[in-house]
């Protein structure tokens, strides 16, 4: 889809739709909604990368979101959360908090945000 803001609503649609299609339990489904959407988000302001995608994959040990478009970011770290003061920073602070992993990954088509978020029970 387009890199731009108009499309996030898209994201979150994709991941929520596909995330329960393949299982995944509504609470885990609202995490993966926001991390994808944060995610996105990230690619949109901070490169120049015309089109993202989103994929969704979900088994019975893990979920995982991948976006594409993540040639310029730099990889992810836990990190503490942002000054009050500052515009942002909470988006990244939030997918490390959620997600169990968070690392840019080499694809056929370029650099991506991969995600894993561990299913409990």
């Amino acid at each position: 889809m387009p890199a731009d803001t108009e499309s996030l609503s898209g994201v979150r649609h994709h991941v929520r739709v596909t995330a329960s299609e393949l299982g995944a339990p509504e609470g885990l489904v609202d995490e993966l909604v926001l991390a994808a959407s944060e995610l996105a988000t990230n690619v949109i302001m901070h490169t120049d990368d015309e089109y993202l995608s989103v994929c969704v994959a979900v088994d019975e040990r893990s979920c995982i979101i991948e976006v594409s478009g993540a040639d310029a970011l730099v990889e992810p770290t836990e990190r503490p959360l942002p000054d009050p003061c500052e515009i942002g920073g909470r988006g990244l602070f939030l997918v490390t908090a959620l997600m169990d992993e968070v690392r840019i990954v080499e694809t056929d088509a370029g650099r991506a945000v991969r995600c894993l978020k561990r299913r409990v029970g």
